[in-house]
C-alpha cells in the first residue's frame, strides 16, 4: 500500500506540477479519497488528494476554483486536477495552508473566541450561498464556462430531499435504526412541502474539521500577529468535495449542528454559538428561517453516520460509540417532538 501510495503521488507530482516529491506524508481524511502532504524537491509544499477514476475529484476543483474566484471565504489554491489512467486515479493537488485544525482546537477555546468564530464561519458559508444560485438542486459540477458551476441532472426538490435522506438512512448503524421509522413518518409528505424557490451552492461538509486556523496561540508580535488574546483567524475552508445544490435552509441547519452542537455540552453556550453563526450569515443575506425543524432534522440524520454506516462522534476528545448514538438520539426525538 506503502509503495502504491509514493507511486501515484510521484505520478501526480510530475503530471500536475513538473516536479518530484521529496518527502510524503499521510494526513487524517474521510473515507472516500487518500490525502498526503508533499514536499517537493525545490522545497514547496503541496497537498495531493486521490481515488479511483470512477470517482472524479474534477467537481471538487471547479468548486474550489469558483469560490476563490467570486468570495472572499479562503481556500487551498488549485494547482492542477486530472487522472492517471495506467494507475486508475483521478486525483486534486492544491497548495498546502498551514495552520491548526480547528477540530482539534475549538473546544478549547474561550467561549468569546469561540463566538468570533462561529459568526466568521456563518458569514462564510453566506458568502457562498449569495454567489452560486442554481434553478434546482442536484448535483453540482463545472462547466467549460471559466468558474461557472451548473447542476447536470436537477431534481424536483421534493425527489431531491427524499434522495437525500434515503442515502442517509441507508448509512446508519444498527444502534440508530429504531428511530427510522418515527424519521419517516415526521418527514413523510413535508418532503414535498419544504420549500424549494430557490438552490444555493451546498458544501454537504461544512464543518470545524474542514477549516484550517491561525494564530491565537501565542504572544501578539509588534508586527499585529495574533496573540494569546485574540480569536485564530479562518485561514481555508477544505474539503468542497461531491458538492450539492439544495435550499440554503438545509445547508445552514447541517452546518449549525456540526458546529454549534459538536463541541460544547451546557445549552447555554449552544446558544450563544447559535446566536453568533445566525448573526454572521446576516451580515451577507437573510437567514433562512421556513421550515427549520425539518431541515434540522436531515441535517442531524445525514450528520450521524459516516458512508462505512459507522456512528459519527462528537465532542473533542471525540466520545466512545455508546455516548455517540446518545447525542445523536437526544437531538433527534428532540426535534421529532417539535414537528408531532
Amino acid at each position: 500500500m506503502q509503495d502504491q501510495r509514493e507511486q501515484v503521488v510521484a505520478a501526480v507530482c510530475e503530471r500536475a506540477l513538473g516536479a518530484t516529491p521529496a518527502t510524503v506524508r499521510d494526513l487524517p481524511t474521510g473515507n472516500s479519497k487518500r490525502t498526503a502532504l508533499v514536499t517537493l524537491d525545490d522545497g514547496r509544499e503541496v497537498v495531493v488528494q486521490y481515488r479511483g477514476r470512477e470517482r472524479s475529484l474534477a467537481a471538487e476543483a471547479a468548486v474550489t476554483r469558483a469560490v476563490a474566484a467570486r468570495t472572499d471565504v479562503p481556500v487551498a489554491p488549485v494547482l492542477g486536477t486530472g487522472t492517471v489512467e495506467d494507475l486508475g486515479v483521478t486525483y486534486l493537488v492544491t497548495e498546502h495552508v498551514a495552520g491548526d485544525d480547528l477540530h482539534e482546537r475549538f473546544a478549547g477555546l474561550g467561549p468569546e473566541h469561540r463566538s468570533v468564530l462561529a459568526r466568521t464561519l456563518g458569514r462564510c458559508l453566506a458568502a457562498v450561498h449569495d454567489a452560486f444560485a442554481f434553478d434546482a438542486p442536484g448535483r453540482v459540477a463545472g462547466t467549460d464556462d471559466g468558474d461557472a458551476l451548473g447542476v447536470p441532472e436537477p431534481l424536483p426538490a421534493g425527489a431531491f430531499y427524499r434522495e437525500y435522506l434515503d442515502r442517509a438512512l441507508a448509512d446508519w448503524p444498527g444502534a440508530l435504526a429504531a428511530l427510522e421509522p418515527r424519521v419517516e413518518t415526521a418527514l413523510g409528505d413535508r418532503l414535498d412541502e419544504l420549500p424549494a424557490d430557490e438552490a444555493r451552492l451546498f458544501p454537504w461538509d461544512y464543518r470545524p474539521g474542514n477549516v484550517i486556523v491561525q494564530g491565537g496561540a501565542g504572544p501578539a508580535g509588534g508586527d499585529g500577529s495574533l496573540g494569546a488574546d485574540d480569536p485564530p483567524e479562518v485561514a481555508a475552508v477544505l474539503d468542497w468535495d461531491e458538492p450539492l445544490a439544495a435550499h440554503p435552509g438545509l445547508s445552514v441547519a447541517k452546518a449549525e449542528f456540526t458546529l454549534c452542537d459538536w463541541y460544547v455540552r451546557s445549552e447555554a453556550d449552544v446558544r450563544a454559538l447559535r446566536e453568533a453563526y445566525r448573526a454572521g450569515y446576516r451580515e451577507v443575506r437573510p437567514y433562512p428561517d421556513d421550515a427549520a425543524d425539518a431541515f434540522r432534522l436531515l441535517g442531524i440524520v445525514a450528520s450521524a453516520a459516516d458512508s462505512r454506516g459507522e456512528v459519527t462522534r462528537p465532542r473533542y476528545p471525540i466520545v466512545d460509540a455508546d455516548a455517540a448514538v446518545a447525542f445523536h438520539r437526544e437531538r433527534i426525538e428532540a426535534v421529532l417532538e417539535r414537528l408531532g
